[in-house]
């Protein structure tokens, strides 16, 4: 049996294992986290998971009850991770044209299988015609793809995913689409 106390990495949070499980009870007062103490006569230890309460306080949607200070965090093997109080970041991402118009053909070619009610798969079918006019141009407007893309994947992800969760006849092309979609 494994000593959660002696877990790599614990003593670099708190190194007194007492202080630990007392910030860990104190946690748990306050609904941050569900802990179970195993204190007896000859052992002192718990068990623990963060609670939904906890989750948000850390995600910062919801305000912390008492006063929390982390003090490291270790990112490593990541990348667009931004830490800090306030920050805002912004990614772009960029599809190659040849990708774009692989989109549009695969999703012309297979709407039929998505069952769409009639008034959705217009709306997808003016999204892909918008897709297809900024294809004929030039160069194509990244806001106005952006855009289409996104209204794209709200109408179509609840669809794809049950083609593909149901093994749909053509898993390749649904798994390429859901991919693709997921970059807009």
């Amino acid at each position: 049996m494994v000593n959660p106390l002696e877990l790599p990495g614990l003593d670099l949070i708190e190194p007194n294992h007492v202080r630990l499980l007392n910030i860990c009870e104190q946690l748990a007062e306050h609904g941050l986290l569900h802990w179970r103490s195993l204190k007896g006569m000859t052992t002192e230890g718990g068990m623990g998971k963060i609670s939904a309460r906890g989750v948000d306080v850390v995600e910062g949607t919801a305000r912390a009850p008492i006063a929390i200070t982390i003090h490291t965090i270790s990112v490593s093997q990541s990348s667009n991770v931004q830490i800090g109080d306030s920050n805002t970041q912004d990614v772009k991402v960029c599809i190659e044209t040849h990708d774009l118009a692989r989109l549009v053909t695969d999703l012309t070619k297979h709407i039929d299988e998505l069952n769409l009610d009639a008034r959705q798969k217009q709306r997808a079918e003016a999204q892909i015609a918008a897709l297809r006019a900024e294809l004929a141009g030039e160069e194509p407007d990244p806001t106005i793809v952006r855009q289409a893309g996104r209204t794209l994947r709200s109408i179509t992800e609840g669809a794809i995913g049950s083609l593909l969760a149901t093994a749909a006849t053509q898993p390749t092309v649904w798994q390429w689409i859901r991919h693709m979609l997921a970059s807009f």
